[in-house]
């Protein structure tokens, strides 16, 4: 879904994602919680690969 992270946008879109999971995490269901958790980690290592290409360009 993010593995050609080019432009701004790409990364706001990233952003708005993890926002979006992290209230996820907050939920009740524990189940909810541990899946909440794996997507934030991944979306975090995407999220800082992102940033450092932006840097870049």
């Amino acid at each position: 879904m993010f593995n050609n992270i080019t432009t701004k946008e790409d990364y706001t879109d990233l952003h708005t994602v993890l926002e979006a999971v992290m209230i996820l995490e907050n939920m009740k269901s524990s189940r909810a919680n541990d899946i909440a958790k794996q997507i934030i980690e991944l979306l975090s290592a995407k999220a800082k690969e992102a940033s450092s290409i932006n840097t870049h360009n």
